[in-house]
């Protein structure tokens, strides 16, 4: 009787063990979901006094370059089409839309660093 006891704990706690290890090697998620995305996205433009058809040209570059990640798994080739995406809009942009733009990514860049904890400007050695 003892013996199937001691081998019934055994084999719940491996099971157990078995399930954390996975548990911990599950892959995260590379992105916040996607809603949380488009309204991020779309925050950036506030203000920026964008006219029907700007919204509408960004609105369709977005779209086109979301279609496009969703079936990439490779980080230097959804940066790319970040790059990408970006040069799109700001050619949609007017001079001053666009320097605004710039100027809340630099913000948004310099925000995201500090909450990683790296330092906000490279230090020269």
């Amino acid at each position: 009787m003892f013996i199937r006891t001691a081998i019934a704990v055994l084999v719940a706690a491996s099971v157990i063990q078995t399930g954390s290890a996975f548990a911990q090697t599950a892959p995260q998620p590379a992105a916040p979901p996607a809603a949380h995305q488009h309204r991020h996205h779309f925050a950036l433009f506030r203000g920026l006094n964008l006219s029907s058809d700007q919204k509408a040209q960004i609105k369709s570059i977005h779209q086109k370059y979301r279609a496009q990640n969703q079936t990439i798994s490779d980080r230097n080739q959804r940066r790319a089409n970040m790059r990408a995406e970006r040069q799109e809009v700001m050619a949609v942009l007017n001079p001053d839309q666009r320097a605004k733009l710039q100027q809340r990514l630099q913000m948004m860049r310099q925000r995201h660093r500090q909450e990683q904890g790296a330092p906000s400007a490279p230090q020269a050695q």
